[in-house]
């Protein structure tokens, strides 16, 4: 929305109580997203709670209060994320998790009632790679469960294993995608774990038009298992998380992921790709770490 008014001349300014924009990232690569946003002429206060409003004697606002003091304003945009809507699921004694959602099996019956299924956004998925039940509301997502809903519903047979917490986005032209686990999510979830951040080209160098863009991979301490991986770059960037998010799924360490045979042609890729470039690093910091 900010980028959308922005591009229409209007002057707009972002408040965001945590420490980068983009809260999907870790904060190193969120400052990434703070610039692209910056350069596009919107003014960006992080680590800024709003506390309140001012309006004048029609009701109008005039001013948005934070803790950092008040910003004048003829219109107000509020974004405050998404919650599971299953206060009637409560009311009729369904299971719901930690998140609010309802809790399903595989097959997504919900628990302890064979014959009632749920998907979308009102379900919590199960992490793939942190083992823990979280609240994804992904279109993705929610096609895949109705699509499994209705095979079983209707006789056949079918699942849906579990998230890696895959998502892409753009802000202008900076293209943003992660896959698995943040470091506090690989902290919270009882990981030892090391990061590595590489920057590098979305063509062969001496090619033409060739953008660059920023990876930051996670993996297991020790084990060298993938954990998770974040993009943030020019166009040509944000779909090599595909390749992060398949190799965790098939928990895949990142020295495996190193010998993976990616297409090259210096018009797409370097001859070591990005992802690639990333796992030889992590592999090396794996092998490095006490």
């Amino acid at each position: 929305m900010a980028e959308a008014l922005a591009r229409r001349q209007v002057a707009v300014t972002v408040v965001d109580q945590a420490p980068q924009p983009m809260s999907t990232l870790d904060p190193d690569m969120g400052e990434l997203v703070h610039q692209a946003m910056e350069k596009l002429g919107i003014d960006v206060h992080t680590d800024t709670a709003v506390t309140g409003f001012d309006t004048d004697a029609d009701g109008q606002v005039r001013s948005v209060l934070t803790t950092d003091g008040a910003v004048g304003t003829d219109a107000v945009v509020l974004g405050l994320g998404v919650r599971p809507n299953t206060a009637l699921a409560s009311q009729a004694g369904l299971p719901l998790g930690d998140h609010g959602g309802i809790r399903t099996d595989m097959q997504m019956r919900v628990l302890g009632h064979d014959q009632l299924w749920a998907g979308g956004d009102c379900v919590e998925v199960l992490n793939l790679v942190s083992g823990q039940y979280e609240h994804v509301p992904l279109g993705t997502h929610a096609n895949k469960h109705g699509r499994v809903i209705g095979h079983n519903v209707a006789g056949s047979y079918a699942t849906f294993p579990g998230v890696v917490g895959t998502a892409v986005s753009k802000v202008y032209n900076l293209e943003i995608a992660r896959t698995g686990l943040r470091e506090r999510d690989a902290a919270h979830a009882g990981f030892g774990y090391v990061t590595v951040t590489v920057r590098s080209g979305t063509r062969a160098a001496y090619f033409p038009g060739t953008q660059r863009l920023t990876v930051k991979m996670t993996a297991e301490r020790h084990t060298g298992r993938l954990l998770g991986a974040q993009i943030v770059g020019n166009e040509g960037s944000a779909k090599r998380i595909d390749t992060a998010a398949t190799a965790l799924w098939n928990h895949m360490t990142v020295e495996e992921m190193t010998t993976l045979d990616l297409a090259y042609a210096p018009p797409f890729s370097p001859v070591w790709d990005p992802i690639l470039v990333a796992a030889r690093q992590a592999s090396a910091a794996v092998r490095a770490a006490p």
